[in-house]
């Protein structure tokens, strides 16, 4: 099984007349299954960063600052800005389809000269078995990357979620574990919008069998019970959904 290693793998774009190569570090990746394509279609999802002055002499960091993460395909793009305020809150479609605000998307050719994304591949990846092989990794201190299908009704797979485990639970006395990580591509698998790019949210993981994930994504949430005018870009929304799931192994380390 080939698994991308998430430590060697990042995304680059090239702004005009090559003024920037931003390299990113790749967070996670998606492929959806549109029902129109016998082709999955792979979005990939960068590290964060802060919105900053590029090669300024000083004062490098923009007032008001904000948080920068970029989402792209081969052909598509988005970028999402989240300010300590969430307002507005939503961007309605023309089709009453929501998208999250703070977040520009169109076509890689209207904004960038490229975006390479180079994906290393672990060829020896292993997918562990059981919860004793879970277990074993996890105390071995080996690298895991985590797998998780979202499927219909009839089985059939939507989408499938990779992401590097970057936090493990497990307890090996009684044999048990729990991922925790993130963030991760969430796809709302209803968004009907021009752009696919645009259906994604940033989310988080749990899961402790290999069947069945709970997500917390990221949404706009008021800072007290109290006030609901004030709100901020914060994981909150919590979503149940039909998954298969692995735990997959990069193997020893030196």
């Amino acid at each position: 099984m080939e698994v991308c290693d998430y430590s060697r793998s990042f995304l680059t774009f090239v702004t005009e007349e090559r003024g920037n190569n931003a390299r990113i570090q790749l967070d996670a990746r998606c492929e959806l299954f549109p029902e129109d394509s016998d082709k999955p279609v792979e979005f990939v999802l960068g590290a964060s960063c802060k919105s900053e002055d590029t090669y300024a002499p000083e004062n490098l960091f923009l007032e008001p600052n904000y948080d920068f993460c970029p989402i792209f395909s081969d052909t598509e793009y988005a970028i999402i800005r989240t300010y300590a305020s969430a307002e507005p809150d939503e961007v309605a479609k023309p089709d009453g389809v929501e998208k999250p605000c703070g977040m520009a998307a169109g076509l890689i050719t209207d904004s960038f000269l490229e975006v390479p994304i180079h994906r290393e591949t672990v060829p020896g990846a292993r997918v562990l078995a059981d919860n004793a092989e879970i277990v074993q990794a996890t105390l071995n201190n080996e690298p895991l990357v985590g797998r998780v299908e979202i499927i219909d009704n009839s089985g059939q797979p939507r989408a499938l979620l990779e992401f590097p485990i970057k936090t493990m639970n497990v307890n090996d006395i009684e044999g048990i574990f729990q991922v925790d990580t993130g963030p991760l591509l969430l796809p709302d698998l209803d968004w009907r919008g021009d752009l696919r790019v645009e259906c994604f949210r940033r989310a988080f993981v749990a899961y402790n069998t290999f069947e069945g994930a709970d997500f917390v994504a990221q949404r706009p949430t008021p800072t007290s019970d109290t006030d609901a005018a004030v709100r901020v870009y914060h994981y909150s929304k919590m979503i149940t959904l039909p998954t298969r799931n692995w735990v997959i192994s990069l193997g020893a380390i030196g």
